[in-house]
C-alpha cells in the first residue's frame, strides 16, 4: 500500500470518527439541562461540548453559544433572560459572568427565604 492510499485511508476513518462524535455532541446539546443545585456543573458541561467541537473543527462563534445556554436556565432565570437579551445578544463570553453573578443571588435570596 502506498503512502498516499494510506493517508487517504486514515483521512476516510477519522471524516467518519469526526461526524459520529459531532452528532453526538449536537445530541449531548439537546439534552443538556440546568440542574438548579449543578449551576457550575452545567456552565462546565456546557462549555466542554462546545470546546469538543472546537477539537474536531467545527467552531461555533461566541454569539452563536448564547440562545443556547439560556433557552435551558429554567424558572427563576425569565428576568435574568429578558434584561441579557435586550437590546441585543451579548457574547458567550461577557454573559457567563453575567450568569453566575445571577445564580449566586439567587442562591443567597432562597437561603434567607429558609
Amino acid at each position: 500500500m502506498t503512502a498516499v492510499k494510506v493517508l487517504k485511508a486514515l483521512e476516510e476513518t477519522f471524516a467518519q470518527d469526526s461526524i459520529e462524535h459531532e452528532l453526538d455532541l449536537s445530541y449531548d446539546l439537546s439534552i443538556i439541562k440546568k440542574n438548579t443545585d449543578l449551576f457550575n456543573e452545567y456552565l462546565r458541561c456546557f462549555k466542554c461540548i462546545y470546546d469538543n467541537l472546537a477539537a474536531i473543527g467545527k467552531l461555533v462563534s461566541d454569539q452563536s453559544k448564547v440562545l443556547p445556554l439560556l433557552r435551558e436556565l429554567g424558572d427563576g432565570c425569565e428576568s435574568f433572560i429578558t434584561t441579557i437579551l435586550k437590546p441585543h445578544v451579548r457574547s458567550f463570553k461577557s454573559l457567563v459572568p453575567l450568569l453566575q453573578s445571577h445564580e449566586e443571588r439567587l442562591q443567597l435570596y432562597s437561603i434567607h427565604l429558609k
